[in-house]
């Protein structure tokens, strides 16, 4: 857009949109270019400038918080699963849970299961011989 267009006097746009509209046998613009048009238009650029700027300080916080945790020898593929985790609901994650053990012993990744857990599964087998 042209940025004289913005700054132009609102009556000046009203002027120019008649000019415009001159000779098109009745069809009107989809858009009304008047000053509260315009007034939107730069606000919402206004908001898009403050939330870009918002996110940018946000996220370089992230990082910098990522980045301390890394440098303490942290894996960051095991933080953002974890919190992916923490962040699932209480009633998915047993599904969770499940997907994530047979899809590490499909790629022969298994986990070291619990202790006791693996030793009560053997009692009951072989108690069950």
């Amino acid at each position: 857009m042209n940025a004289a267009v913005l700054d132009m006097d609102p009556a000046g746009v009203d002027d120019q949109n008649e000019a415009a509209n001159d000779g098109d046998a009745g069809e009107s613009k989809s858009y009304t270019w008047n000053a509260d048009t315009l007034q939107a238009i730069k606000s919402y650029s206004n908001t898009v400038d403050e939330v870009n700027a918002t996110r940018e300080a946000a996220n370089a916080k992230l990082a910098a918080a990522k980045t301390a945790l890394v440098d303490k020898g942290f894996n960051r593929d095991a933080l953002k699963a974890a919190l992916s985790y923490a962040n699932t609901p209480e009633d998915k994650r047993k599904a969770w849970d499940e997907s994530y053990i047979f899809a590490r012993r499909a790629l022969g990744v298994p986990i070291q299961e619990d202790l006791f857990a693996a030793a009560m599964r053997d009692e009951v087998t072989v108690e069950g011989k």
